[in-house]
């Protein structure tokens, strides 16, 4: 869960590793440029005796383990590393960062060998190791960032909108099932309207010739005239040209329909026209259409 005080916690033991880091690596500038220290007066007793006890831990037998720790520290600390996104974050700026920030944090031992006073050496050491210790903090924290804030490039919050839908088909001896497509993860979907209790009614909202008799009304029609049912009732109210109720009497073509339990209820405001009705239907098919009456005047 992510709370105020969880977010805070997190920051502070960032803050604490990169901490560690820096901690090291001045330790281990004190210890290879002690010479240069003692030079500077800027030895201490105290000092001396934590870095004898620190010595006896090995961390120093390798001239690279000390700033290789430092460095596990430091990119442990970026890990957790946000800030504002940039659509503009080029991965070559961030490889320049690291590329060189690593070649200068190690390369920097060959200052060490230069035939100078312990001082000189030690300033140009220190000074060309902490620019590579800059320069791979600045490229680690650009790649956390490009890691965590991908760069955006569906404006319209498209990807993230979409959810697993049903894919199953489900009937049972009165469904209703609607084949449909969805985008999910970049990638269309096939999937189904599992209707599987009609009865408890359906509401089809849209605006107009936004498609509700084209693709839902017309296949709701269609599936169950086609269905052997025992006993259902359709009931039909058109506004408009009753082009379903058309399609309901095409539809009887060909299919075998018992009448007493078969009802079709079709209430119009413009009637069908009678020209309109297809010879072929059944005579008690016909018989339930609603009297011709004269459209409304205006």
């Amino acid at each position: 869960m992510h709370t105020g005080e969880n977010e805070q916690g997190l920051h502070k033991i960032l803050d604490m590793t990169r901490m560690i880091s820096i901690v090291l690596l001045l330790l281990h500038f004190y210890f290879y440029c002690y010479a240069a220290f003692k030079e500077w007066k800027l030895t201490a007793t105290l000092s001396d005796r934590i870095l004898t006890n620190i010595v006896r831990t090995g961390m120093f037998d390798q001239f690279n383990r000390s700033k290789l720790l430092a460095l596990a520290f430091l990119a442990i600390s970026l890990l957790g590393a946000r800030g504002r996104k940039k659509e503009e974050l080029a991965r070559r700026i961030i490889a320049i960062y690291l590329a060189t920030g690593l070649i200068s944090y190690f390369a920097s031992y060959f200052l060490l060998r230069m035939g100078v006073s312990s001082g000189t050496k030690a300033i140009a050491y220190m000074a060309v190791t902490s620019l590579g210790f800059i320069l791979v903090l600045t490229g680690g924290t650009l790649l956390s960032r490009l890691i965590q804030s991908p760069a955006n490039t569906d404006i319209f919050n498209k990807e993230n909108e979409s959810f697993p839908q049903e894919e199953r088909l489900l009937t049972n001896g009165n469904s209703i099932n609607l084949p449909a497509s969805y985008e999910f993860k970049g990638k269309t979907r096939q999937s189904w309207i599992n209707i599987v209790n009609p009865f408890r009614g359906t509401l089809v909202m849209g605006s107009p010739g936004s498609g509700k008799t084209y693709f839902v009304i017309q296949h709701i029609i269609k599936q169950q005239i086609k269905r052997d049912s025992a006993c259902w009732c359709m009931i039909l109210s058109m506004t408009t040209y009753p082009d379903s109720p058309i399609i309901i009497l095409g539809r009887t073509k060909g299919l075998t329909l018992k009448a007493p339990p078969f009802t079709i209820s079709i209430s119009t405001i413009f009637p069908v026209p009678t020209d309109a009705i297809p010879s072929m239907l059944p005579p008690w098919l016909i018989s339930q259409m609603p009297p011709n009456r004269p459209a409304p005047s205006s």
